[in-house]
C-alpha cells in the first residue's frame, strides 16, 4: 500500500473546551479553524514573545516556554516541515507572563517549525524549530496506508508488544506520534484493555492496577491491585478484558468462581482513591437458568453511557444487555433490556430488523459493544467477521440493523474494533490485520491501513482495538 499524506490545519475554538483536561495548568485542543482565538472582552496588546522549546524524557513529547508582555493567554502553533500532516494548535488560558505549553503528537525523527503568539490575535509572535529523536525500537512502528481518513489520529495498545504500552499513530501519514507505558510490569492485549477517553486521557487496566494518564504522561489515577481487593478467583482470570471510566468513576470486570470450572464475570465500580462504590454479580440480577456451567457468560465489553448505565457484552450468550448503573441507587444493577444476535439463553427483550441487510441475520462472539447519543449500537459481530449498526428505540424495545461492514477476515479472534468516528464513518477491525474506515452511507471503505513492527514480534503481539480520535 503506498503512503498517502495530506495537510489539513486544525486550530484551536475555545481555551477552555469543556472537554479538555489541564496538564500542569495548561489546555490542549484541537478542531476545524487555523485562526486565532479571540477571548470574550478586551485583552492588552503583546509588547513582547519570546519562545524556546526543549525535550522531555519521552522523544515525542516536548514543552514550550513562552514569555509574553503585559501577561495574557497564549498559543503554541506547530506543524511539520516538511508540509505532511496536520498543524495542531496547544492553548494556555492562564493570564500569567510565563506559559510551559505542553506540545505533543510528534512523529520521531522529524523536524517542526514552532510558533507562539497571544490568543488576542495581535501580530507579534516568536518562532523556533524543534527535531524530535526516534522513540524506542520496542515501540517504533508505521501503519501502511491508502485512501483518507476522517480522523486525523487512532490510538490503541501497541500491535507490537504486549507490555502495557498505549500508542498513538497519524492516520495521514501513519507516522507512530505519541506512546507511553502506563505499567512497565503490567501488560495490554486480548485481556487487559486500554481506552482513549472523551476527556483527552488514557486508561488501561494493566493486569491487577488500573491507570489513568494524561497526554503528557502525567498520572491522574492509578487503583493499585484492585484484583486483591475484589478477591477474584486467582485459578482464573482476575481482571480482565475491559476498563471503562466516566465522570471520576473506573469500571473493570473480574471473574467469580462458583464451582470448579463454573465462573460468571462481575463489574465493579470504584472511584479514583480506589474506594469500591458497587459490584454488579450477574448470579443477583440476570435469569441464569438452573443448569448453567462453565465460562457461561464470558463478558468482554464495558460500556457506560451519559446516565451511568452500563452495557455489556456476554459473547457466551451471542447478546449484549443493558443494567442500571448508578452505584447508589437502590435499582442498581437491575436488567433494563437485552439484545441477541442468536438465540441465546438469555432471551432478547428488544425485536430485531434485519431486513435492510445482508443474510447472516445474527450476530455471535461481538465485541467492541457502544451506543451513541443518537441510539445506534455498534458492535463488532466477530464470528462473522463485520461491524453491525443498529437504530435502537429502548421504548418500544425494538432495533433495525443499518449497516454492515465488512473487516476483510471470515471472522474475528479477541477483541478488535467497531466505532463511530464524529463524521459519521464507522471504522472496524480485527484484533489483527487491517483496519478500515467506511463511508457509513455507501458502505465503501474509504481508508484501510495494516501495520508494520520495528523489532520483530517475539510474544505474538497483542490483540488491539483501535480507537478515533477526532479532535484530540
Amino acid at each position: 500500500m503506498v503512503r498517502i499524506a495530506a495537510f489539513v490545519f486544525w486550530g484551536c475554538l475555545d481555551p477552555h473546551p469543556p472537554d479538555a483536561r489541564e496538564a500542569g495548568g495548561h489546555v490542549d485542543a484541537t478542531a476545524a479553524s487555523s485562526g486565532a482565538v479571540t477571548p470574550e472582552g478586551p485583552r492588552p496588546e503583546p509588547a513582547l514573545v519570546d519562545l524556546s522549546c526543549a525535550p522531555t524524557a519521552n522523544e515525542l513529547r516536548w514543552t514550550c516556554d513562552v514569555h509574553v508582555e503585559p501577561p495574557q493567554p497564549v498559543q503554541v502553533r506547530f506543524h511539520r516541515t516538511d508540509g505532511l500532516s496536520v498543524e495542531r494548535v496547544h492553548t494556555s488560558g492562564e493570564v500569567a507572563n510565563d506559559h510551559v505549553v505542553p506540545v505533543y503528537f510528534l512523529a520521531g525523527g522529524t523536524s517542526y517549525a514552532v510558533e507562539a503568539l497571544a490568543t488576542s490575535g495581535a501580530s507579534e509572535s516568536a518562532n523556533t524549530s524543534i527535531v524530535t529523536d526516534l522513540p524506542i525500537p520496542l515501540v517504533q512502528s508505521t501503519l501502511e496506508i491508502s485512501g483518507t481518513a476522517t480522523t486525523p489520529w487512532v490510538g490503541t495498545n501497541t500491535p507490537c508488544s504486549q507490555r502495557a504500552i498505549a500508542v498513538v499513530y497519524d492516520t495521514s501519514t501513519g507516522d507512530l506520534v505519541w506512546y507511553d507505558e502506563l505499567d512497565p510490569s503490567g501488560t495490554f492485549g486480548d485481556l487487559n484493555m486500554v481506552r482513549f477517553t472523551p476527556e483527552h486521557t488514557v486508561v488501561g487496566e494493566a493486569g491487577d492496577d488500573v491507570i489513568e494518564i494524561d497526554l503528557m504522561g502525567n498520572e491522574l489515577a492509578h487503583l493499585v491491585d484492585v484484583n486483591a481487593m475484589l478477591g477474584a478467583d486467582a485459578t482464573f482470570w482476575g481482571l480482565h478484558h475491559d476498563v471503562f471510566a466516566r465522570n471520576g468513576l473506573y469500571y473493570v470486570m473480574f471473574r467469580v468462581s462458583y464451582e470448579p470450572g463454573d465462573v460468571l464475570d462481575a463489574v465493579a465500580i470504584l472511584d479514583a482513591q480506589s474506594t469500591l462504590l458497587n459490584t454488579w454479580y450477574p448470579s443477583e440480577h440476570l435469569p441464569l437458568p438452573d443448569a448453567w456451567s462453565g465460562d457461561w457468560l464470558h463478558t468482554n465489553t464495558i460500556w457506560v453511557d451519559d446516565a451511568g448505565d452500563l452495557l455489556l457484552s456476554w459473547t457466551a450468550q451471542d447478546t449484549i444487555g443493558k443494567v442500571k448503573g448508578d452505584p447508589s441507587a437502590d435499582d442498581f444493577g437491575t436488567l433494563e433490556w437485552t439484545l441477541a444476535g442468536t438465540a441465546g439463553a438469555l432471551g432478547s427483550d428488544v425485536t430485531i430488523d434485519w431486513s435492510a441487510i445482508e443474510e447472516p441475520h445474527a450476530f455471535d462472539y461481538q465485541h467492541d459493544l457502544s451506543l451513541t447519543d443518537d441510539a445506534q449500537v455498534v458492535l463488532l459481530d466477530n464470528g462473522n467477521g463485520r461491524g453491525l449498526v443498529f437504530e435502537l428505540d429502548e421504548e418500544a424495545l425494538t432495533a433495525t440493523a443499518v449497516g454492515v461492514y465488512p473487516t476483510g477476515s471470515a471472522a474475528c479472534g479477541p477483541q478488535g474494533t467497531a466505532a463511530l468516528t464524529s463524521a459519521g464513518k464507522v471504522m472496524v477491525g480485527c484484533s489483527e490485520g487491517t483496519l478500515l474506515e467506511y463511508d457509513a452511507a455507501t458502505a465503501e471503505p474509504e481508508w484501510e491501513a495494516g501495520f508494520s513492527c520495528e523489532l520483530p514480534i517475539v510474544t505474538g503481539g497483542a490483540g488491539v482495538r483501535w480507537y478515533p480520535l477526532d479532535d484530540w
